[in-house]
């Protein structure tokens, strides 16, 4: 089994979350790839053998003065021969796991919040400042083998999601505020999920996260 991270971007360290990501699918006995570019991460997907792309970056078109000081060296628009390799990878069988800002990725091109089951839409979502989440199942994240935990990271909130998209984990913070956190989808032969937990290495740390994101990754990859 091979596992493609495409990392990078602003703001986060994906650097450190994307390793630890490739040692939690050692647990699956899966290598892993970890590239900075989404041209680099198509581009092992074109050549094949790669079984599950992981999405734990932030690579969008960067609109907004905001953005200016990083523009040059991170933006990126998604290309129809890019697209048509991400879709057919998926559609054909292909597993997609996206984390965190994920939902905010590939934000030119309609298709990918459909692939992932949901995404992020400027002047609708937003998120607090980093504080204690409780993590708990839905009646379908039961049913996966999911359980309750608690982290600390930042809760995405108000994403649109795909209305084939199955809610594993909802999340809670100190406002009781409930927002829809982990899910899963299916496209074709493929299989897509999403974590919105990833800010740093302490949000994606301890067993809870751990088993959620093995538990992840195995189904994305049938193993589980």
């Amino acid at each position: 089994m091979r596992q493609v991270i495409l990392s990078g971007g602003i703001f986060h360290d994906f650097s450190a979350t994307s390793q630890l990501l490739a040692h939690y699918a050692a647990h699956l006995e899966m290598t892993s790839v970890i590239v900075d570019h989404p041209a680099d991460a198509i581009a092992l997907i074109d050549a094949g053998g790669v079984d599950l792309l992981t999405v734990n970056a932030l690579h969008w078109p960067m609109a907004g003065e905001k953005y200016d000081p990083y523009r040059e060296a991170w933006r990126y628009d998604m290309t129809d021969d890019h697209a048509g390799v991400l879709e057919q990878f998926v559609v054909r069988g292909g597993g997609l796991l996206g984390l965190h800002t994920a939902s905010i990725c590939f934000s030119d091109w309609p298709l990918w919040g459909t692939l992932l089951g949901g995404r992020w839409v400027w002047g609708q979502s937003f998120h607090p400042d980093p504080g204690q989440l409780s993590l708990t199942p839905t009646s379908a994240g039961v049913d996966f083998g999911l359980e309750s935990f608690v982290t600390t990271d930042e809760r995405y909130t108000s994403l649109e999601l795909s209305p084939e998209a199955q809610v594993l984990m909802v999340a809670t913070d100190a406002e009781r505020l409930e927002e829809p956190l982990v899910w899963r989808k299916t496209t074709g032969e493929g299989r897509a999920a999403y974590s919105g937990l990833g800010h740093d290495v302490s949000a994606l740390s301890g067993a809870g996260v751990q088993h959620l994101m093995i538990k992840l990754m195995a189904w994305l990859v049938r193993l589980g």
